[in-house]
């Protein structure tokens, strides 16, 4: 795994995360951000590339959009 991918990763989720504060309930974003982790995982399926990794992330789209998609 590379460092930079995984900082990716991180700030990824990290910023959807921030996002869902005071739009889900605790228990909500916990797993809204649990189930978007996972989903990063399978789908970057182990690789260290950055480039890959980005392609993931932007294939997910905005984590605003996601934010939005949970709390309906």
């Amino acid at each position: 795994m590379s460092e930079r991918a995984d900082r990716l990763v991180l700030d990824y989720v990290s910023r959807a995360a921030d996002l869902a504060h005071g739009v889900l309930r605790q228990d909500e974003r916990l797993a809204f951000v649990a189930e978007l982790r996972a989903r990063i995982e399978a789908d970057r399926a182990g690789t260290g590339d950055p480039k890959a990794v980005a392609r993931v992330l932007a294939r997910l789209g905005d984590p605003a959009a996601l934010v939005e998609a949970a709390k309906a």
